[in-house]
């Protein structure tokens, strides 16, 4: 039987975390209050409490209160849990990822993933690795991130990691045509042509004063 119980995101996907949370003044034998509460995140409560509230308050005013303040705790217990779900936009030490080389020098290659982390994978941790050697701009490797940190104003977060393994190599670029090979030919004739003829104009003096 479908109870229609959905939990997570909204329809959309996206997770929102979302709190509700009310209160009924005096209800119960010993003149406490009773408090309840629910968290979403966009569809189906991931979390509900519902109990009498432990002090004895003067107003529905009071209970209202004492409910809000309790909730609070249960909020950002969820939304806690829900970051250290993430591991792009907090990746923990060890954690694996696929991205694209967007640059490679004599300091290592760096990879960007999901347009959130900036990974360098330096050289020194990989010296006399053939395959890292062989890594070219626009590759897709495997990095196990090592350390990360963010730094105030920075687009990135900024880590250190280590190669694992190369997922797809980079498209070969296209060799052009005949007629293409032939008219690149013919314009570095005519730069080269230009560029001797600029060599052999006698250099201009500059005025004595």
């Amino acid at each position: 039987k479908d109870l229609c119980l959905w939990l997570g995101g909204d329809e959309h996907g996206f997770i929102s975390v979302q709190l509700f949370a009310d209160a009924a003044y005096g209800v119960h034998h010993d003149a406490k209050s009773h408090s309840g509460i629910a968290v979403t995140l966009g569809r189906g409560a991931v979390l509900a409490h519902s109990g009498k509230q432990r002090l004895v308050v003067k107003s529905s005013t009071e209970a209202e209160l004492v409910t809000q303040s309790d909730s609070v705790s249960y909020g950002f217990r969820i939304i806690n849990f829900v970051k250290a779900q993430g591991k792009v936009y907090n990746p923990p030490d060890g954690t694996e990822v696929v991205g694209e080389v967007s640059l490679k020098n004599k300091m290592g290659c760096y990879v960007v993933v999901d347009n959130a982390v900036r990974i360098m994978v330096p050289r020194d941790l990989h010296i006399g690795n053939d395959v890292f050697d062989g890594i070219s701009v626009g590759d897709r490797i495997r990095v196990q991130i090592k350390k990360s940190q963010v730094r105030v104003n920075a687009t990135h977060i900024l880590s250190i990691g280590e190669l694992v393994g190369v997922e797809a190599s980079a498209a070969p670029a296209a060799v052009p045509a005949a007629e293409e090979q032939e008219q690149l030919v013919e314009e570095a004739s005519e730069e080269a042509s230009e560029d001797a003829s600029e060599d052999e104009m006698p250099a201009l003096k500059e005025p004595e004063e």
